[in-house]
């Protein structure tokens, strides 16, 4: 050192966020100008995170840390990952800082002119460990006070404020998640859910993960460290082929039973059965006819909307014999000739009833009952996920949330729908 002096060091950056491999910068100045000084950096408290975000990564190590290669100033010189100084004596000196996790936090110190000065890492003035850049950065670390959708007035959804501001992976990509809405995880394991329905239809964000971003408990949070108040699970949805029961169309299952293990499908979509048919024509039909004879019809609803090949129909009533009250011809389609033996489709549009079929079941997983009270009516007005009939037009009902601790509320053999 040359003569007296007195030491500072900048601040993290105001908007910068910790990722996994992101840089930071701070410089350490002398005063007065004509002095100079060898500066010592060290970063201390260094988070110690599993892996680099909840469901992602392997590191165990510190979250922080300084490598020769990332400096900029010629005088810095690295001694280790947690410490560096300058060469020679100097005015200032920049040192360059890596993080390792999306929620990486510590502090760097910098000494010098017989003084210690320190700043945290990310930026964070009320000490909880989130960058205050953050737009939800304001409380406390362990909160878990997500209010939307509000449901049975039970608050949160089983990840803190930090866990949700550190984030997860999600069909590789990084997300960080809003505190005040209640997340949703979907394991969609055959790749079944089409469409464009979404949160929409449940009231919450649905994120999907792939494989691997789960444990083999189906945790989604399961590489916790810091605020940790729960573990999470992602709900599992798979395509059941064909149901044990006819007119069973889709069925969700309680993982807490005894004779479920806790990887145990949460809910199944019967794609099979959705795409197939109920019933054959049992004579061959013409373009003008209003009577279609099938055995098997009264399988079918009392009134409602069918296909044979690519004609669409509607029909008013069901008999042991067919269908009666016949249009044909119905949404943009032409009546035509049909041969005995052709099958009526379950459903007229099967593609949409998948994925309907998957929100319900993905609705049934996280609490939410059938809503037996909503419009049965497919008049275009709207129509409750959790109602029958899948028709268009579904939208937000009032569903009952549960209190989202994990997916595991659904009860074993009450989720059946059936035609």
């Amino acid at each position: 050192m040359q003569g007296e002096c007195t030491l500072s060091l900048s601040d993290t950056p105001a908007g910068w966020l910790p990722e996994n491999s992101n840089t930071v910068s701070h410089t350490a100045a002398v005063s007065p100008d004509s002095a100079r000084a060898v500066v010592e950096f060290e970063l201390v408290e260094a988070s110690r995170e599993p892996g680099d975000a909840l469901n992602h990564g392997t590191g165990l190590g510190p979250d922080l840390e300084f490598r020769q290669r990332d400096q900029v100033d010629a005088a810095v010189q690295v001694i280790s990952p947690s410490t560096a100084r300058t060469a020679v004596a100097v005015r200032r000196a920049t040192i360059v800082t890596r993080a390792l996790d999306f929620g990486a936090y510590g502090a760097i110190e910098a000494r010098a002119c017989g003084a210690a000065v320190r700043v945290s890492l990310p930026l964070d003035r009320d000490g909880n460990h989130i960058a205050d850049a953050w737009p939800f950065g304001s409380g406390a670390a362990t909160d878990d006070t997500d209010d939307t959708p509000s449901g049975n007035g039970t608050l949160g959804d089983g990840l803190s404020r930090y866990e949700e501001y550190r984030g997860f992976f999600v069909a590789g990509a990084h997300i960080r998640t809003d505190p005040t809405r209640k997340d949703v995880f979907v394991r969609d394991i055959d790749g079944i859910q089409a469409g464009s329905l979404g949160a929409e239809l449940l009231g919450a964000p649905l994120h999907f993960i792939a494989k691997g971003e789960w444990d083999e408990d189906r945790r989604i949070n399961f590489r916790y460290g810091t605020a940790h108040i729960a573990d999470q699970r992602a709900v599992k949805i798979e395509d059941g082929g064909m149901p044990l029961a006819a007119g069973v169309w889709g069925e969700s299952f309680a993982v807490d039973e005894p004779w479920v293990p806790a990887i145990h499908v949460c809910g199944k979509v019967y794609v099979e059965a959705i795409r197939g048919s109920g019933a054959e024509l049992a004579e061959a039909v013409g373009p003008e006819d209003a009577f279609l004879p099938a055995a098997g019809a009264r399988r079918y609803r009392p009134s409602g909307q069918t296909r044979i090949e690519g004609e669409r129909i509607s029909y008013k009533g069901v008999t042991g014999e067919g269908f009666t009250g016949v249009t044909r011809g119905t949404e943009g389609t032409s009546a035509a000739a049909h041969p005995r033996g052709a099958e009526v489709a379950n459903f007229t549009d099967p593609d949409d009833v998948i994925a309907r079929m998957f929100f319900h079941e993905l609705g049934h997983a996280v609490g939410l009952e059938d809503s037996l009270g909503a419009s049965r009516t497919c008049d275009g007005t709207g129509e409750n996920i959790m109602a029958e009939p899948l028709c268009r037009g579904a939208a937000l009902g009032e569903g009952y949330w549960h209190e989202f601790r994990g997916s595991a509320d659904a009860l074993a053999g009450e989720f059946g729908v059936r035609r």
